[in-house]
């Protein structure tokens, strides 16, 4: 764990920390991850480990909102186990720590799917963005520099930008990255983490 004025030299946005929680923390470390996790495991006097997940350029880029973060955590609280908002303004969001084991490798997909239904029967309880397909894939294209490879793929863009027409209408709570990596085992039940792409679609996105 690096000494708290360390931490701020490598990540100045831990400063929004502070007045977010009334104390200062201890110390901090990085938390290794996929390409959008640029997050921070915080030790804090009060509240013991926290996750510090900015609202950062990686955020804008790959289309993340932390406030529709905060408002899925605060609507599956009591329906799965989760991290906990602590505190969330435009600066970024404070969860709870949660400790864990990675499932294992021969965990029954039915214990999955079972944890992947509950989700989508979740009813929000906060307002939750709507998945548009379309739009998701022009905001990306968007952001990808104009190069010769890009233009090579254009038409391949074109093709898949619409949605595809699917028989179930229904629209649930999708998590949006339900994979093994996103999901631990703790006292004997599931805790999935992350939920950083959720938002409501067909519950054939998952």
């Amino acid at each position: 764990m690096q000494p708290w004025k360390q931490a701020l030299q490598s990540a100045p946005n831990l400063a929004a920390i502070p007045s977010l929680i009334n104390e200062v923390p201890l110390g901090a470390l990085p938390l290794s991850g996929g390409l959008t996790n640029r997050c921070w495991r915080v030790f804090t006097p009060s509240y013991g480990w926290l996750v510090w997940r900015a609202d950062s350029e990686h955020c804008q880029l790959f289309d993340i909102d932390r406030g529709n973060e905060a408002n899925v955590l605060l609507s599956v609280k009591g329906h799965v186990s989760a991290n906990r908002v602590v505190a969330q303004d435009d600066r970024g969001l404070l969860v709870t720590w949660r400790e864990g084991k990675p499932i294992p490798a021969d965990l029954p997909v039915d214990a999955l799917l079972s944890e992947l239904a509950k989700i989508h029967e979740i009813t929000p309880s906060r307002p939750v963005r709507e998945f548009d397909l379309t739009a998701k894939l022009d905001h990306y294209w968007f952001h990808i520099h104009d190069s010769v490879l890009k233009r090579r793929y254009n038409s391949l863009y074109e093709k898949y930008r619409l949605p595809p027409t699917l028989q179930c209408t229904d629209n649930v709570l999708c998590h949006f990255d339900f994979g093994r990596h996103n999901i631990l085992s703790a006292n004997e039940q599931l805790v999935v983490i992350d939920w950083e792409y959720a938002a409501m679609a067909s519950p054939h996105s998952i």
